[in-house]
């Protein structure tokens, strides 16, 4: 009960609030027809939140999320007062908050695996952030072009072709694990990503080969990416991976 996220179709009702809170249940969002505003319960927890149900207050569930403490909650529970009649927007607002609390998991799951990594590599990138460049100079310089992503998934293959048509047309932004692939077709990307902090330099994720540094485009990367992957490129462009190491690190 303390940790479990309870959704509760319904306005707050002070009886079942006392009997929740009684029971230690410290997280929980009402989905109040009446509701306006979002606005606290009386007397309840700090993860208690009132929204209303219109369907709308997508904005407000991540909000509230993303405020969560750990440990999050395991799992998502719903109760639907018997007076209130099922909606759209409590069904929409249930996958909703399943969707957020997933990519939660999936974030510090991450965070977990990387944070040493992430610590040390962009440490380790102070030399180079101090000798390169940051994103910001990039802003206008392909105004006016359309962009394409290049995913490197399966389907590149069969769209290689109009993308050696696009060249000098468009902006072509490639992940760096598609760059020998578009090499092969011809397709020289105007910019390459890098956001992966593994070493990309090596097997069995070498994606670089043995392309000389004054034939690679240039590279766009996260400040904690790897060393080895900096030091290939004669022009990168740092930008904040979206931690505060990062932002820390690319402010120096």
């Amino acid at each position: 009960a303390d940790n479990d996220l309870l959704l509760v179709c319904g306005a707050p009702d002070a009886a079942l609030q006392a009997a929740l809170h009684t029971r230690g249940q410290r997280r929980v969002l009402w989905l109040d027809a009446g509701a306006s505003e979002p606005r606290p319960g009386a007397a309840a927890p700090l993860e208690w939140r009132v929204l209303p149900d219109d369907g709308a207050c997508a904005d407000r569930i991540e909000a509230h999320i993303a405020s969560l403490r750990r440990p999050l909650p395991r799992q998502v529970l719903r109760l639907r007062m018997p007076q209130v009649p099922a909606t759209t927007g409590q069904d929409q607002a249930l996958s909703h908050i399943q969707g957020l609390l997933m990519q939660r998991w999936t974030d510090d799951r991450t965070r977990e695996h990387f944070a040493h990594a992430w610590l040390e590599q962009g440490l380790a990138n102070l030399p180079a952030l101090a000798r390169q460049h940051n994103l910001a100079e990039l802003d206008g310089l392909f105004a006016g072009r359309p962009a394409i992503l290049i995913a490197p998934g399966p389907s590149l293959d069969r769209n290689i072709d109009q993308l050696r048509q696009a060249q000098g047309h468009a902006v072509l932004i490639a992940p760096l694990q598609s760059l020998r692939r578009l090499r092969k077709a011809g397709v020289r990307p105007d910019v390459l990503l890098v956001l992966d902090a593994t070493d990309l330099t090596c097997e069995p994720y070498d994606f670089i080969g043995d392309i000389p540094a004054g034939e690679l485009p240039p590279l766009v990367a996260a400040v904690n990416a790897h060393p080895n992957v900096i030091a290939r490129f004669s022009q990168v462009f740092y930008f904040a991976g979206g931690g505060p190491v990062d932002h820390w690190l690319a402010d120096m």
